[in-house]
């Protein structure tokens, strides 16, 4: 299992100011490692899509019905006879299980609640709790949790990430690794349930949707598993470009999985020498805080770069979109109070691929 602790991180000066960023590169990088270009082949139905790939057989035996959610395209719906459903369509996959059904109630119509929608299973929601806490630690809002045991009731870690790759594989997505995994046990389902349930209830309004939690047993026990992808070891997407794949598997196998793949690699299309330094970006990234100052995001600060693939446009316009090595830079800026930004520069030519406020 890639652990992020596992990328070299070095804390370098990079602005005259003596701000100090934190390069995060992978273990063992050199700036003259090459990294080839690749042709990024958007998935369309009639390229590179998951459709008939993500097939039923997959996820459960036995029977399903089929439809197409899309009255102009494609979109597979599969619902299985125990009201679990897959769901794909050209660049995103989704199978989850269902258990009854729950109602939204609106303000303004508290006596008229809405038509009864799908309600998720008890399993599927303690997936849903380790996932909420994950992204909640995204935005500084508590930790991820610790991965304490390896082996719990009726599953192992190393058989739940058996049972994902095995999927991912089958449905051809490349390039994923698992780099973060929730032990959920019986004991950590009630204490993270409670909070998860408490948290929601006071911004949805809700019936027949939460689980009493504090029910929780070992038999409930499972993991919850996130992927990323990556490519010659270096972490591929962007904000515009999702690549990621998260599951909640137990003792009966994958009970939720969930990935989005925006591009699949097409060729080569050239491989450069070496790629702009981090010294070199931080400059790229100078010249252009006039434009941001401009903006009104007043006194900007690196302070991490991260080399990543990401798609962007080739620099011959006939190669179309390519997957080629750029630097996520992280930045403070002051905006009546500190604030966080992030851009996205080259690392073949220092040109800005995308910045948050431009």
């Amino acid at each position: 299992m890639r652990n992020w602790i596992a990328w070299l991180m070095a804390a370098l000066m990079l602005l005259s100011t003596g701000a100090v960023a934190e390069v995060i590169v992978p273990e063992g990088y050199q700036q003259e490692q090459p990294l080839p270009v690749y042709r990024a082949v958007h998935r369309s139905v009639e390229e590179a899509s998951f459709f008939d790939k993500a097939v039923p057989e997959l996820f459960q035996d036995g029977e399903y019905k089929y439809q197409n959610g899309s009255k102009r395209s494609r979109y597979d719906i599969f619902t299985f006879e125990n009201q679990a459903q897959l769901t794909v369509d050209r660049e995103y996959v989704c199978y989850q299980e269902y258990d009854g059904e729950y109602r939204m109630i609106y303000g303004e119509e508290p006596d008229n609640p809405s038509e009864p929608f799908p309600r998720p299973s008890f399993d599927v929601e303690i997936g849903r709790i380790a996932h909420q806490a994950i992204i909640d630690a995204r935005y500084g809002k508590g930790e991820v949790p610790e991965l304490k045991n390896r082996e719990l009731t009726g599953v192992t870690l190393a058989q739940a990430d058996e049972a994902v790759q095995k999927i991912l594989t089958a449905i051809g997505a490349e390039g994923y690794e698992l780099t973060l995994a929730v032990d959920m046990d019986a004991e950590r389902i009630r204490e993270m349930g409670q909070a998860y349930v408490a948290y929601h209830q006071t911004m949805y309004n809700v019936f027949d949707r939460y689980y009493d939690f504090t029910q929780a047993t070992e038999a409930d026990e499972g993991y919850f598993l996130y992927y990323s992808r990556f490519l010659n070891g270096v972490p591929a997407g962007n904000p515009d470009s999702v690549f990621e794949a998260y599951a909640f598997v137990n003792s009966g196998g994958v009970v939720l999985f969930e990935m989005r793949d925006d591009y699949a690699l097409g060729e080569v299309v050239s491989t450069p020498e070496k790629l702009l330094t981090a010294e070199e970006i931080a400059d790229c990234f100078e010249r252009d805080n006039p434009r941001r100052i401009r903006d009104g995001l007043l006194d900007p600060e690196i302070t991490s770069v991260k080399l990543m693939y990401c798609p962007m446009r080739a620099e011959n316009k006939k190669d179309g979109m390519v997957m080629a090595p750029a630097w996520y830079v992280t930045y403070d800026f002051t905006d009546g109070s500190r604030t966080d930004g992030w851009a996205w520069y080259s690392a073949l030519d220092g040109k800005m691929i995308m910045d948050c406020y431009s």
